[in-house]
Protein backbone atom coordinates (compact mmCIF):
# COMPACT_ATOMS: atom_id res chain seq x y z
CA UNK A 1 0.00 0.00 0.00
CA UNK A 2 1.77 3.47 -0.78
CA UNK A 3 1.29 6.55 0.84
CA UNK A 4 -1.80 8.69 -0.43
CA UNK A 5 0.43 11.30 -1.83
CA UNK A 6 2.07 12.63 -4.79
CA UNK A 7 5.04 10.96 -5.95
CA UNK A 8 7.11 14.47 -5.66
CA UNK A 9 5.65 14.70 -1.82
CA UNK A 10 6.44 10.80 -1.11
CA UNK A 11 10.16 11.62 -2.86
CA UNK A 12 10.99 14.45 -0.52
CA UNK A 13 9.64 12.70 2.34
CA UNK A 14 12.00 10.02 1.75
CA UNK A 15 14.93 12.26 1.32
CA UNK A 16 14.35 14.35 3.92
CA UNK A 17 13.96 11.36 6.24
CA UNK A 18 17.40 9.99 5.19
CA UNK A 19 19.25 13.05 5.35
CA UNK A 20 18.19 14.23 8.68
CA UNK A 21 17.76 10.63 10.39
CA UNK A 22 15.25 11.08 12.62
CA UNK A 23 14.79 7.93 15.60
CA UNK A 24 11.83 8.33 16.90
CA UNK A 25 8.56 9.73 14.96
CA UNK A 26 5.02 10.15 15.37
CA UNK A 27 2.37 9.60 12.66
CA UNK A 28 -0.83 11.68 13.24
CA UNK A 29 -3.01 9.89 10.85
CA UNK A 30 -2.30 6.01 9.75
CA UNK A 31 -2.46 4.76 6.52
CA UNK A 32 0.05 3.56 3.57
CA UNK A 33 2.30 6.34 4.62
CA UNK A 34 2.72 4.75 7.93
CA UNK A 35 3.56 1.12 6.12
CA UNK A 36 6.60 3.06 3.67
CA UNK A 37 7.97 5.79 5.61
CA UNK A 38 8.33 3.67 9.03
CA UNK A 39 10.53 1.19 7.21
CA UNK A 40 13.49 3.83 6.73
CA UNK A 41 16.47 2.63 7.82
CA UNK A 42 17.25 5.02 10.68
CA UNK A 43 14.10 4.67 12.18
CA UNK A 44 13.84 2.97 15.76
CA UNK A 45 10.43 3.99 16.68
CA UNK A 46 7.00 5.07 14.58
CA UNK A 47 4.18 5.90 16.61
CA UNK A 48 0.99 6.54 14.51
CA UNK A 49 -2.16 7.97 16.00
CA UNK A 50 -5.38 6.95 14.25
CA UNK A 51 -9.14 8.18 14.72
CA UNK A 52 -10.82 6.14 11.95
CA UNK A 53 -11.18 2.48 12.63
CA UNK A 54 -11.10 0.94 9.55
CA UNK A 55 -7.61 2.48 8.63
CA UNK A 56 -6.83 1.25 12.09
CA UNK A 57 -7.65 -2.11 11.33
CA UNK A 58 -6.10 -2.49 7.81
CA UNK A 59 -3.03 -0.86 8.51
CA UNK A 60 -2.39 -2.99 11.92
CA UNK A 61 -1.72 -5.97 10.86
CA UNK A 62 0.71 -5.13 8.28
CA UNK A 63 2.81 -2.66 10.66
CA UNK A 64 6.46 -3.78 11.36
CA UNK A 65 8.11 -4.41 14.91
CA UNK A 66 9.45 -0.86 15.16
CA UNK A 67 6.32 0.35 14.62
CA UNK A 68 3.07 1.07 17.11
CA UNK A 69 -0.28 2.20 15.94
CA UNK A 70 -2.60 3.66 18.61
CA UNK A 71 -6.80 3.51 17.58
CA UNK A 72 -8.12 6.89 19.11
CA UNK A 73 -11.86 6.63 18.99
CA UNK A 74 -12.27 9.68 20.62
CA UNK A 75 -11.41 12.93 17.76
CA UNK A 76 -11.94 15.12 20.65
CA UNK A 77 -8.44 17.74 20.53
CA UNK A 78 -7.72 17.11 24.19
CA UNK A 79 -7.65 13.40 24.00
CA UNK A 80 -6.75 12.95 20.58
CA UNK A 81 -3.29 14.35 21.54
CA UNK A 82 -2.49 12.41 24.97
CA UNK A 83 -1.28 9.71 23.55
CA UNK A 84 1.19 11.62 21.43
CA UNK A 85 1.91 13.83 24.62
CA UNK A 86 3.68 10.90 26.25
CA UNK A 87 6.87 11.14 24.61
CA UNK A 88 9.54 13.92 22.26
CA UNK A 89 9.87 12.86 18.88
CA UNK A 90 12.70 13.89 16.24
CA UNK A 91 10.23 14.06 13.37
CA UNK A 92 6.42 14.13 13.21
CA UNK A 93 3.98 13.86 9.91
CA UNK A 94 0.86 15.77 10.52
CA UNK A 95 -1.74 14.19 8.38
CA UNK A 96 -4.87 13.75 10.54
CA UNK A 97 -7.02 15.22 12.78
CA UNK A 98 -6.87 18.46 14.23
CA UNK A 99 -3.88 19.33 12.14
CA UNK A 100 -3.70 23.40 13.27
CA UNK A 101 -3.65 22.44 17.12
CA UNK A 102 -0.63 19.33 16.27
CA UNK A 103 1.26 22.08 14.89
CA UNK A 104 0.67 24.33 17.92
CA UNK A 105 2.14 21.12 19.84
CA UNK A 106 4.62 21.34 18.27
CA UNK A 107 7.29 22.37 20.87
CA UNK A 108 5.68 20.26 23.39
CA UNK A 109 5.95 17.23 20.65
CA UNK A 110 9.47 17.59 19.25
CA UNK A 111 12.71 17.13 20.88
CA UNK A 112 15.33 20.19 20.38
CA UNK A 113 16.33 20.21 16.59
CA UNK A 114 12.98 18.03 15.54
CA UNK A 115 11.17 18.76 12.65
CA UNK A 116 8.25 18.08 11.34
CA UNK A 117 5.72 18.15 7.99
CA UNK A 118 2.26 19.54 7.77
CA UNK A 119 0.93 17.20 4.68
CA UNK A 120 -2.37 18.57 2.54
CA UNK A 121 -0.62 22.08 3.67
CA UNK A 122 -2.69 23.46 0.31
CA UNK A 123 -6.04 23.51 2.33
CA UNK A 124 -7.71 27.00 2.37
CA UNK A 125 -7.51 26.61 6.22
CA UNK A 126 -3.86 26.47 6.71
CA UNK A 127 -3.16 29.76 4.54
CA UNK A 128 -2.08 31.18 8.33
CA UNK A 129 -0.24 28.15 9.88
CA UNK A 130 1.66 27.89 6.79
CA UNK A 131 3.57 31.41 7.32
CA UNK A 132 4.89 29.71 10.85
CA UNK A 133 6.80 27.23 8.69
CA UNK A 134 8.70 27.01 4.77
CA UNK A 135 6.36 25.40 2.14
CA UNK A 136 7.95 23.06 0.66
CA UNK A 137 5.83 21.73 -2.14
CA UNK A 138 2.61 24.05 -2.99
CA UNK A 139 -0.88 22.70 -3.14
CA UNK A 140 -2.36 21.09 -5.94
CA UNK A 141 -5.34 23.06 -6.89
CA UNK A 142 -6.73 20.65 -9.69
CA UNK A 143 -9.27 17.59 -9.76
CA UNK A 144 -7.79 13.97 -9.75
CA UNK A 145 -9.95 11.14 -10.53
CA UNK A 146 -12.87 13.73 -9.84
CA UNK A 147 -10.99 14.54 -6.15
CA UNK A 148 -10.23 18.30 -5.56
CA UNK A 149 -6.39 17.38 -4.88
CA UNK A 150 -4.98 19.85 -1.97
CA UNK A 151 -1.38 18.36 -1.65
CA UNK A 152 1.22 20.36 -0.44
CA UNK A 153 3.92 20.01 2.31
CA UNK A 154 5.19 22.27 4.73
CA UNK A 155 7.76 22.11 7.05
CA UNK A 156 8.46 23.21 10.58
CA UNK A 157 11.74 22.96 13.09
CA UNK A 158 11.68 23.32 16.45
Amino acid sequence: MNPMMSDKEIALIDNLLKERQPKYCLELGAGGSTLHFSSAVNIEYWRSIEHNGHWYHKIRPQIKDNTDIIWNRDDKEDTYFKEALLYKYDFVLIDGLNRTRAIELLPELLNKGGWALLHDSGREEYKDVNKKGEVLIEGEKKLDNGFYAHRGLTLFIN
